[in-house]
């Protein structure tokens, strides 16, 4: 299948796009290395330097057929650049394909599909000289604090990006998106562990941005006829056990490259956000959850929503983004806005087809600060300092996942997820980046 992956140089874009060709599917990665890594590229995927707030040049990287590149670099798909929208700089979920500036928009490919390499289900022959048939995005502004300060900026880049990618996608007929969306939309928790039925409560404007594109994508679905996966992550962490991506995330504020950064010498400590919580250690607990099981998954529920994943055929009812506060429905009608009867995976198209699906993404295991600490000093053999400062506003003592309908629906249970794992292939990068620090 020919998939274009939008923040494909992203932490977690990267690792989709090893899976994808890994599968044998074509891959093209639109980017704009804001906070994508150039060294997260791989050789048999083509490279499109462009912006989601650019519609021509999404639009040019919809249509562009695949295996046309011949090196070198071009306007994006070799018919004149657009000027991207001025603005700051995007960071994503997991890419960069948000703003860029006022750079014009190029594309950079950076190779053709590995001689000899067949999509799953023997689809390479027939897919070569098309364009896109499937898009993952998973380019957004992803700073929850920030959020609260820069609404618009995050309105603009995930909700507005995202309707951009969906027109274009619209216009060139692609009619399968699987979209990077985020534990986020649950707010604090209710109950534990978090399952799609509960409420969906935003506590902060970037998680709000996310619920709403599910909500978009409902309606794109019933207008457009674009089927979707939404994937509610957790917390990603590690990197590829087989040390193929290798670019380290820019400013990250997760917790494992935080104590990484210190480990590694590039950060004086580590802060920890209270520890008088109701937690064994008295440190939040999170769920962990790999970020190549991740990929996994976005895999899975392409092929899923393609017609040819684990359960094709959906049960017969939708499965709608839940509406903020309201809850999961029972009598099998839905619309856009609102979620079905939460023991249905997916809108059923008809046999062996799901028109949409949301779950959630995690290992269903909790580890507290100081667990992860523990285990980054033991693993290292650094010290690791760290410090404890006050609670944060708005953080719970836990949030842990419900992932077995993933498990049901895509056949997925993470493989990569245990804490020595999470903690030794993130500290195989840092290390190897900084061999010099001292910690």
């Amino acid at each position: 299948m020919n998939t274009l992956v939008i923040g494909g140089a992203g932490y977690i874009g990267s690792h989709v796009v090893l899976a994808l060709l890994e599968a044998g599917h074509r891959v093209r990665v639109f980017d704009n290395l804001s906070t994508g890594r150039e060294e997260n590229l791989q050789q048999e995927a083509e490279f499109f330097r462009g912006d989601i707030m650019d519609p021509a040049g999404l639009q040019a990287a919809m249509e562009e057929p695949f295996g046309a590149a011949t090196g070198g670099e071009q306007a994006a798909g070799g018919r004149g650049a657009g000027a991207a929208a001025a603005g700051p700089t995007g960071a994503g979920a997991a890419g960069s394909a948000g703003s860029a500036g006022n750079s014009r928009t190029s594309a950079q490919h950076s190779g053709a599909p590995a001689a000899g390499a067949t999509p799953a289900g023997g689809r390479g022959a027939e897919d070569g000289g098309t364009g896109t048939q499937a898009v993952i995005h998973l380019a957004a502004l992803k700073a929850a604090g920030e959020s609260m300060e820069k609404p618009g900026e995050y309105a603009r880049q995930n909700i507005m990006g995202t309707v951009n990618i969906l027109e274009a996608m619209a216009a060139a007929g692609t009619k399968l998106m699987v979209f990077s969306s985020s534990a986020a939309v649950y707010g604090n928790p209710e109950y534990l562990p978090i399952d799609e039925e509960h409420p969906a409560e935003p506590e902060n404007f970037y998680g709000f941005t996310k619920l709403e594109i599910e909500r978009i994508l409902a309606w794109y679905l019933r207008l457009k006829g674009i089927r979707y996966a939404a994937l509610r992550y957790f917390n990603a962490a590690g990197y590829d056990p087989a040390g193929r991506i290798t670019g380290l995330e820019r400013q990250p504020q997760n917790l494992l490259p935080v104590i990484m950064e210190c480990a590694a010498g590039r950060r004086r400590e580590v802060q920890i956000f209270g520890n008088d919580y109701d937690t064994p250690d008295g440190t939040g607990v999170r769920d962990y959850v790999h970020v190549s099981d991740l990929a996994a998954a976005h895999l899975s529920a392409l092929e899923l929503i393609a017609g040819s994943g684990p359960q094709a055929a959906g049960s017969g009812v939708g499965n709608r983004p839940q509406a903020a506060g309201s809850r999961p429905e029972s009598d099998g009608e839905t619309s856009p806005g609102t979620l079905a009867n939460p023991s249905d995976a997916g809108r059923s198209a008809g046999e062996g087809e799901t028109e949409s699906l949301t779950l959630n993404l995690g290992s269903g295991k909790g580890f507290s600060v100081m667990e992860v600490l523990e285990a980054a000093r033991r693993i290292s053999g650094r010290p690791i300092p760290a410090r404890v400062t006050g609670r944060r506003p708005g953080d719970p003592a836990k949030l842990m996942a419900a992932s077995a309908r993933a498990r049901e629906i895509l056949g997925w249970s993470p493989r990569c997820s245990d804490l020595d794992t999470l903690v030794e292939t993130t500290w195989r990068v840092y290390k190897a980046a900084n061999p010099a620090g001292s910690g």
